[in-house]
């Protein structure tokens, strides 16, 4: 049977990988709440009784080996599928286009985060599309392709394809894969409208986030040594605006704002301090990076969510919304912009894995 977790969700440590197991039902009820109690009380239940038998929160460790299932501990693949818009000036310029957007995998710049060469790393792989989506403009031909990124275990694969009903990719356009105890848990792709250059980021199980410029080939590694965050990335995101920001939180239930642009690395050998701007005790809290010279310097904020580790996040299109959805079990909607809480709601039962926000009338959804 597995082992049931608290039931106020103060674990000394985040919960992660919540999975469900039922035992044969009981009718005994240990605790002294009244039943009416129970569904009115603000904690997030551990376990309930169904008419198959008694559903309990554990972590997946406690399933190793058992039930006949063969789970393991890597992590969970994360996918990406956008679109790729890029303006070339004749036909010729085309295949140019598609060379320059190739990522050939390079040595990381610090030794935490290396790359291990694969066959033909340095060679310049033909593109996974024949052609793509052309469309003619005064100022020259628009070419629409699709992307596909998915980190898994140790591997992040990007292909670039014609159509999205495309049976067979062909050569991925990167390929790197980390080392074993620098495993990617998350990434986020995004093309700025005025370039055809993609830029990628990709988050770290110990904390470091690597950014990768697909035409330069620059590299930056942020969170060196771990020095403001030792837990996993649980996710990552660019922000529309400033475009050179982006956002990533971590299992620890901290969510950090970093401007890519900010090069200067900070003395890791100092424990960071924060000076607090807005404070909500039950839900979340916001500071900064105390600064005793003129020098900006990452992370430009810090976001303090719940009491669990932040499973994902997601901003609205108009970038007003900010949802963030924890192992606490709570779906938190903030006015980013305004940086205060607007509405929250608990699930009935475990923590929350994922979160949406659609364009239509702001609907989110989570589970």
């Amino acid at each position: 049977m597995a082992r049931t977790e608290t039931s106020n969700f103060s674990h000394p440590t985040p919960i992660n990988n919540l999975t469900s197991s039922v035992s044969p039902r009981s009718y005994n009820n240990s605790t002294n709440l009244t039943k009416d109690q129970i569904q009115r009380s603000d904690i997030v239940k551990t376990e309930f009784t169904a008419r198959e038998g008694v559903y309990k929160v554990s972590s997946i460790i406690d399933n190793l080996g058992k039930f006949g299932t063969n789970t393991s501990l890597s992590e969970s693949v994360k996918i990406t599928l956008m679109t790729r818009i890029r303006t070339v000036v004749d036909s010729n310029s085309q295949s140019s286009s598609r060379r320059s957007s190739t990522l050939n995998n390079q040595n990381s710049i610090t030794n935490g985060i290396d790359n291990q060469s694969t066959e033909n790393s340095n060679e310049t792989k033909p593109s996974s599309i024949s052609n793509g989506t052309e469309i003619n403009q005064p100022n020259g031909n628009v070419i629409i392709t699709e992307i596909l990124a998915f980190n898994v275990g140790r591997e992040l694969i990007i292909y670039e394809f014609a159509e999205a009903t495309q049976s067979n990719f062909g050569e991925p356009i990167d390929h790197r894969i980390y080392k074993q105890n620098h495993q990617p848990t998350c990434h986020d792709i995004v093309q700025h409208p005025d370039t055809n250059v993609l830029h990628i980021l990709v988050g770290f199980s110990k904390g470091q986030i690597q950014y990768i410029n697909a035409q330069t080939k620059e590299q930056k590694v942020f969170n060196e040594g771990s020095y403001l965050d030792k837990t996993k990335v649980t996710c990552i995101k660019w922000l529309p605006s400033p475009k050179t920001y982006f956002a990533d939180s971590y299992s620890s239930g901290y969510l950090y704002i970093f401007d890519e642009q900010l090069n200067h690395q900070r003395d890791t050998t100092v424990q960071p301090s924060y000076t607090t701007i807005k404070d909500d005790e039950k839900n979340f809290s916001i500071s900064y990076l105390k600064n005793k010279s003129k020098q900006a310097r990452n992370p430009v904020s810090r976001w303090s969510i719940g009491s669990g580790s932040i499973s994902e996040f997601a901003f609205s299109p108009d970038h007003v919304l900010l949802a963030v959805v924890s192992q606490d079990g709570f779906l938190r909607i903030f006015n980013y912009e305004k940086k205060e809480l607007v509405a929250y709601m608990r699930s009935y039962f475990g923590g929350l894995l994922c979160v949406r926000i659609r364009e239509i009338l702001h609907q989110i959804s989570s589970s």
